[in-house]
């Protein structure tokens, strides 16, 4: 019971850390500081994947520090590493002794090679049946993990794979924003939109110009205001003339 209280405490305490963010570089680099710190790990890494199935982002914990890694890496890893394995087979793998087995290769950290035998664990990251990438933990003891340390780096990894798959969201949102932003600021026509009632919730910088007000006096303004605002101003022009 105590055991499984603790597995569910460290599940929680998980989930509120990953949700606390929407940023991707952020949301990756707290997964690993989290599976490594609840595992005692003392090296990870933890890559995305695009819907392509190619590298889109990775990050290495070593020494102590979170880092981002070169494309050579990544490709070194997916390619001939233990996180290629699981790529490819979509399914955790547990190394016992890294000089046993044959999915394991050494890679160099800060331009060093450490050879020594090591244990090591790597889960897939899966959202929606879809694979978005690979969490790997290594600690310099042979036989340190077992049955009980996968399950509960699986249960983080699917955490992690939410919050991955919200920040990407996030990402992609802000990106469409920004570009209709760009597009409707660029209109030379003045836009204006509002909701169904007539409130003005937003407009491009022509239709302020035009309309002479300051846009905290626009946002919430009714349109049939403006149109009045507008007719005065036409009315105005008339008589001069």
């Amino acid at each position: 019971m105590d055991e499984d209280r603790s597995f569910l405490e460290i599940l929680y305490n998980v989930s509120r850390e990953l949700a606390a963010s929407l940023d991707l570089h952020e949301v990756l680099t707290r997964a690993l500081i989290l599976s490594a710190r609840n595992l005692g790990a003392e090296r990870a890494s933890l890559i995305v994947l695009d819907q392509a199935g190619k590298p889109m982002d990775a990050v290495v914990l070593y020494n102590g520090d979170v880092t981002s890694t070169d494309t050579k890496f990544i490709k070194n890893v997916i390619r001939t590493g233990l996180a290629g394995w699981v790529k490819r087979n979509r399914l955790p793998a547990l190394v016992t002794d890294t000089h046993q087995d044959e999915r394991w290769i050494d890679l160099a950290y800060d331009g060093k090679v450490v050879r020594d035998p090591k244990s090591a664990l790597c889960v897939p990251v899966m959202v929606k049946d879809q694979l978005t990438g690979m969490l790997t933990l290594v600690h310099p003891q042979v036989d340190y993990f077992n049955d009980d340390h996968l399950k509960l780096l699986q249960a983080i990894s699917d955490i992690a794979g939410i919050a991955i798959y919200n920040a990407l969201l996030y990402h992609d949102l802000e990106k469409n924003r920004n570009l209709y932003k760009g597009l409707f600021e660029g209109v030379t026509h003045p836009i204006v939109v509002t909701s169904f009632d007539g409130t003005i919730v937003e407009f491009n910088r022509q239709a302020r110009e035009v309309s002479g007000y300051a846009r905290r006096e626009l946002i919430g303004m009714k349109i049939g205001s403006l149109e009045e605002h507008a007719q005065s101003i036409l009315n105005g022009i008339v008589t001069d003339t």
